[in-house]
C-alpha cells in the first residue's frame, strides 16, 4: 500500500474522531483516556496519546494506530480496515495486486457460505425438505419468515453440500475450515457437517453470510449444532439477527437465547430480538449491543437454567455499561411460545413491565427463602448484601435495604454493617487479584502474543526495550552503528525476533522508496498492521508506550540494551533464566496468603 495513500489515510481519519464513535474521551493532562471499548471497565484505562496518533489500554492491552482500532473494533482484516477507513474519508482505494489476492481469501468463505445458504434454501422448499418445512410450519414460522432469514434444510445424505461446494469450484480444505464438512479418517473424503437439520444462516451487519446454526429434526443429540471459529466468523463477536436489528436497536434490544425465538418476535413485529450462538453472552457480544443501544431487555426460558443464564447476562451486560431489565414470561417457558399463546399484545404489554435487573434479582433471591424461618430471613438478608455490593448507586442500596428491614425485621443500620463488612471483603479481593495478574504478567503467564517469556523474562525485557525504543525513534535505524549492534539473531523469544525483523524490513523499504532520504525514513508503525495482529501490535505499543515514561531513549540506551541482550542469549544458552523461577515463588506466596486470608474470612 502506497505511504503516501496511508498518510493521508490517517490524517482524514483522526484516531480521537474514529474512536470517539465507540467511546466517550476525558481531558487527562495531555492525553485523553475513555473507559476501553475492548474489555469491560468502569475505570478509564484507555488512553489517547497526544499528538493523538496511537493508543494504548492498561487493562487489556490493546493499543497501534487507528488502522488497529478498526480491526478490532469492527473485527477486520487489515486490508478490510483500510477499505473501511477510505470509504469514511470518501477515498479511492489504489489498485494493488496485493489487495485482490488477500480480499480474495476471505471472499472466498463468504461465496461458499452463500451458496450453501442458497443450497439450503433450496433444499427446504424442495420434496426432500418436507418434514423440515412441517416442522417450522408446526411452529408458527410463515413462508415470509422462511425467506426473510433465509432459513435451509440439510438432508441425511453424507455428501450432498459438499458435493454441490466441489461442483462449484470450492475444495474439501476450504469447506473444513468453514465448518461446512469433516475429512474422513480412512476415506479422506469429505463429508457433510451439517444433516438433518433445519438450517439458520448467521448474517453479519454488512448482510454477509458468515456461518450456520442448524436443528436436528426429531431426536438426536446435539440439539443444537452450531459453526465453529472460521476466517469470517468469530462466534464470541456475532449476534443472530443483529444485521435486521440493529436498525431498530435504538430503543432497546431484546436478549434471547434460541433462533426460534428471535424469529417468532420479528414475525410478531419485535424486529430488535437477537440472540447468542448456543452459548453464553460474551463480553464482546454485550461491547457489542452497546454499539446500537444503551438498553437491553433480557428475555430467556423461564426454567431454572434460563434464570440462571439472567443472572450471568445481567453481570456481563453491566460490565458492559448497558441499562438491563428482564423481562419474566408467565404461562409460558420461552418467548416463542408465549407469542404463540397469547400475542403480539400481551407481549408489548410485558415488555413494558420488564423489571429492573436488581429488581429481578432480588425477587428471583426471594422465592427461594422462607421468611416464616429466622435462617432463612438471616440467609436471604445476607446474600441481598452480597448482590448490593457490586450495586454502585447508595441510593438503589438504600431502597433495597430498606425492603430487606420490612421482609426480616433486621435493622437497617445493621443491614448498612454488613453491606459495607461485604464491600470491603469485594475491594480486598479485588486489589489481590489484580497484583495476583500484574505477577502473572510480569512472570509472562498465559503471555499468548509472547508466550516464551516466561522462559526468559530478563531476556525478553531487554527485548522489549530494544523494540520500544526503534518504535519512538525509528529514525536511529538509518544509523549504521545501530543496526550493526542490534540483530535479529541475538533476540531470545520468537516474537520480539520476528517484530524487530518486521520493524526493520518496513524501515528499510520505505527508506529506499523515499531515495535513503534520512530522518525517519517515512516510517510508519500503521504498516505493522499489514503482517501482524492486533494483539501483537497491541504488544508491541505496550513497549513503546512504557519507554515513552523515561527519560533516556537515545542511541546509547539502545546499544547499551543490545549488549545487555548479548549477554542474556548467552545465559539463556548455558543455564538458562533464574528470574522466572523466583517471581513464580512469589506467585505462591501470594496465593497462600490468600488462601490463608480466606479461611479466616470463612470462620469469621
Amino acid at each position: 500500500m502506497p505511504e503516501s495513500f496511508i498518510s493521508e489515510l490517517k490524517a482524514r481519519n483522526p484516531l480521537e474522531q474514529v474512536a470517539g464513535r465507540y467511546v466517550s474521551f476525558k481531558r487527562s493532562g495531555s492525553n485523553l483516556v475513555a473507559c476501553c471499548p475492548f474489555h469491560s471497565e468502569r475505570t478509564p484505562s484507555f488512553t489517547l496519546y497526544s499528538p493523538g496518533d496511537h493508543f494504548h489500554c492498561f487493562g487489556c492491552g490493546a493499543g497501534g494506530d487507528v488502522i488497529t482500532f478498526v480491526m478490532r473494533i469492527e473485527n477486520l482484516d487489515y486490508m478490510s480496515a483500510v477499505e473501511y477507513l477510505a470509504d469514511m474519508a470518501g477515498m479511492r482505494m489504489p489498485e494493488t495486486g496485493d489487495r485482490g489476492e488477500r480480499r480474495a481469501d476471505k471472499n472466498r468463505f463468504y461465496e461458499m457460505n452463500k451458496k450453501a445458504a442458497r443450497y439450503f434454501h433450496e433444499k427446504l422448499l424442495s420434496p426432500d425438505g418436507r418434514q423440515a418445512l412441517s416442522y417450522l410450519t408446526e411452529r408458527g414460522v410463515t413462508p415470509e419468515m422462511i425467506r426473510h432469514f433465509g432459513l435451509g434444510y440439510a438432508g441425511n445424505d453424507f455428501e450432498a453440500l459438499t458435493g454441490f461446494l466441489m461442483r462449484e469450484g470450492f475444495s474439501g480444505e476450504e469447506m473444513k475450515t468453514g465448518f461446512l464438512c469433516g475429512i474422513s479418517e480412512r476415506t479422506k473424503r469429505p463429508y457433510d457437517y451439517f444433516r438433518g437439520r433445519v438450517m439458520f444462516p448467521i448474517i453479519d451487519t454488512t448482510g454477509k453470510v458468515c456461518a450456520f446454526g442448524g436443528r436436528i429434526i426429531g431426536n438426536g443429540v446435539p440439539k443444537y449444532l452450531n459453526s465453529s471459529d472460521t476466517p469470517v466468523f468469530k462466534k464470541s463477536r456475532t449476534l443472530f439477527a443483529l444485521n435486521f436489528a440493529r436498525a431498530s436497536a435504538q430503543e432497546r434490544l431484546i436478549l434471547c437465547e434460541g433462533y426460534m425465538d428471535v424469529i417468532a418476535l420479528h414475525g410478531a413485529g419485535f424486529t430488535n430480538a437477537v440472540a447468542t450462538l448456543g452459548t453464553a453472552i460474551t463480553p464482546d457480544q454485550a461491547r457489542l449491543m452497546r454499539k446500537y443501544t444503551q438498553n437491553v431487555v433480557v428475555c430467556y426460558d423461564s426454567d431454572d437454567a434460563g434464570k440462571a443464564a439472567a443472572k450471568r447476562a445481567i453481570g456481563i451486560l453491566k460490565e458492559a455499561d448497558v441499562s438491563v431489565k428482564v423481562l419474566s414470561l408467565k404461562g409460558a417457558k420461552d418467548p416463542d411460545e408465549f407469542i404463540k399463546n397469547y400475542g403480539r399484545g400481551a407481549f408489548e404489554k410485558a415488555l413494558t413491565s420488564a423489571t429492573g435487573h436488581i429488581d429481578y434479582i432480588f425477587n428471583d433471591t426471594l422465592a427461594g427463602y422462607n421468611m416464616e424461618s429466622p435462617e432463612d430471613r438471616l440467609s436471604f438478608a445476607k446474600d441481598i448484601c452480597r448482590v448490593l455490593s457490586g450495586v454502585e448507586s447508595d441510593l438503589e442500596k438504600e431502597v433495597y435495604l430498606g425492603k430487606v428491614t420490612q421482609l426480616t425485621g433486621i435493622d437497617t443500620g445493621v443491614l448498612r454493617r454488613e453491606l459495607a463488612r461485604r464491600t470491603k471483603k469485594n475491594e480486598k479481593e479485588t486489589k489481590l487479584k489484580r497484583t495476583e495478574n500484574d505477577i502473572r504478567t510480569l512472570i509472562g503467564y498465559g503471555d499468548r502474543v509472547n508466550p516464551e517469556k516466561i522462559k526468559y523474562p530478563a531476556a525478553c525485557s531487554k527485548e522489549e526495550g530494544i523494540i520500544g525504543v526503534l518504535l519512538m525513534h525509528p529514525e536511529y535505524m538509518g544509523d549504521d552503528s545501530v543496526k550493526e549492534c542490534v540483530r535479529p539473531d541475538d533476540f531470545v523469544t520468537a516474537f520480539n525476533r520476528k517484530a524487530v525483523t518486521e520493524i526493520r524490513r518496513i524501515y528499510s523499504e520505505l527508506s529506499e522508496k523515499a531515495g535513503g532520504a534520512g530522518g525517519d525514513g517515512g516510517f510508519d508503525f500503521s504498516y505493522l498492521n499489514e503482517t501482524m495482529t492486533p494483539e501483537e501490535v497491541g504488544a508491541l505499543m505496550k513497549m513503546r508506550v512504557a519507554r515513552e515514561e523515561l527519560a533516556d531513549n537515545g542511541p546509547g540506551v539502545l546499544r547499551e540494551l543490545a549488549d545487555s541482550l548479548a549477554e542474556e542469549k548467552r545465559k539463556a544458552g548455558s543455564s538458562g533464566v533464574s528470574s522466572a523461577s523466583e517471581l513464580a515463588e512469589r506467585l505462591r506466596d501470594l496465593k497462600e496468603g490468600r488462601s490463608r486470608r480466606g479461611a479466616a474470612e470463612t470462620e469469621k
